[in-house]
């Protein structure tokens, strides 16, 4: 299945579908072979702003430390060859060690190799002779179907990745999952199905042997194919979605009740309606989140249960009709009129929620009191024995009533 070979490192090439790539330059069709060569300068230009920190896959520290000590080849580059010729291979695993080794060189030929990574703007010859040739690991593809390339692909991504060997993004992740997913639907359905969100179709048996082959669970699967279809479908829709808020859109597909009242989606193939799209765009707020000191509906991921709590309280029939109807006002305040921040409106739930509480409680008590036959009459309030505690129960929930609605004695 693999064989080790020393190779020019001109004649490796970053991968353009490789998850992590294709999502930081939104391909969202595999690119064949004959048109990898020519992918090579827009791949490279994700990595060489590292120096001006305005890169999105950072390298910095791999760039000082191949300067430092050369390319150590312990955990081997995985190739496979260029279809074209066999002279030619594409990184399967390792494009951001590719990357850095080639971004040096192309400082050292410049004689632009920065001072803390070289002399006189050049590498330090020890280090430059590790980059010229590398070994690496090559996938064997010759007389191997398409299909077989592909599974043994996903497969050497899936357990590096999804298996904790190393760690993604969860975008690329979930790209990854996806594919493998619909490479699967292909071969279960007997004929060639595009890999794109809007032909996808949820089957148990299909997402328990992705979970196997990527050695993770049935349901994180399904997490995160939900979670892909949702960003493939605002991304589609004209949102101004990011690969950055994947995070954020992911905690929201994939919370059951918010699926429920405000996330509505198809069961079978996992689409969302139009107007949970639109719901989706207005907490997350895609347009303006990323602007300097823009407040935040979601400031983060985790403010999603706070989200959910504020919308699930207009249908919980174990409260009031008044906390329902406040629930529905303040998810409006929150979200159309930005009236109130989704903390206040939380807050004030539960503010009320207390008052009904102690309400319902000084209630009891005195209903308590009738059926003991001990009204607390004033007239004939004898200040002690059951009278006087009968008094002081109901005087400990009155003093907790008071504190709550802010009134004096």
């Amino acid at each position: 299945m693999f064989y080790d070979k020393i190779v020019p490192i001109d004649s490796l090439y970053l991968d353009p579908n490789n998850p992590r790539l294709a999502m930081k330059i939104e391909i969202s069709d595999d690119i064949v072979d004959a048109e990898i060569e020519s992918a090579q300068p827009e791949l490279q230009k994700r990595f060489v702003d590292g120096a001006t920190k305005k890169h999105e896959i950072d390298i910095e520290f791999l760039l000082d430390s191949i300067a430092e000590i050369g390319y150590q080849g312990i955990d081997q580059i995985v190739v496979r060859p260029i279809q074209k010729g066999r002279s030619k291979f594409v990184v399967l695993e390792g494009n951001r060690r590719l990357a850095s080794i080639k971004h040096l060189l192309e400082k050292d030929k410049t004689k632009t190799v920065l001072a803390k990574r070289g002399e006189h703007g050049r590498l330090r010859k020890k280090v430059e002779k590790t980059l010229r040739k590398i070994s690496v690991l090559v996938l064997e593809t010759k007389d191997v179907s398409k299909q077989e390339i592909q599974q043994r692909i996903n497969l050497i991504l899936g357990i590096r990745h999804h298996g904790s060997l190393l760690d993604w993004e969860p975008l690329p992740k979930a790209f990854n999952i996806f594919t493998e997913y619909m490479h699967k639907l292909s071969i279960n359905k007997n004929k060639d199905i595009e890999t794109n969100h809007k032909n996808f179709e949820l089957e148990g048996p299909i997402r328990k042997a992705v979970a196997n082959s990527l050695a993770v669970k049935p349901r994180e699967v399904e997490q995160y194919l939900r979670s892909y279809i949702a960003y493939c479908q605002l991304r589609d829709s004209g949102f101004s979605v990011k690969p950055k808020h994947f995070s954020l859109i992911q905690e929201l597909v994939c919370n059951s009740q918010l699926r429920i009242h405000f996330l509505p989606s198809d069961k079978k193939n996992l689409s969302l309606e139009q107007q949970s799209l639109d719901n989706i765009d207005k907490v997350a707020e895609f347009s303006e989140r990323d602007k300097e000191g823009a407040k935040k509906i979601l400031d983060k991921p985790q403010s999603v249960k706070k989200l959910k709590d504020l919308v699930c309280a207009q249908y919980d029939s174990k409260n009031s009709k008044t906390i329902r109807d406040m629930a529905r006002d303040n998810l409006v305040k929150v979200v159309e009129t930005k009236e109130m921040t989704l903390d206040e409106a939380v807050m004030d739930i539960i503010a009320h929620k207390k008052r009904e509480g102690w309400i319902q409680a000084v209630e009891n008590e005195l209903a308590k009191l009738n059926r003991e036959k001990q009204p607390l009459e004033y007239e004939s309030y004898l200040g002690f024995g059951n009278e006087r505690d009968a008094k002081d129960r109901l005087w400990k929930k009155v003093k907790k009533l008071q504190a709550l609605v802010d009134v004096g004695e």
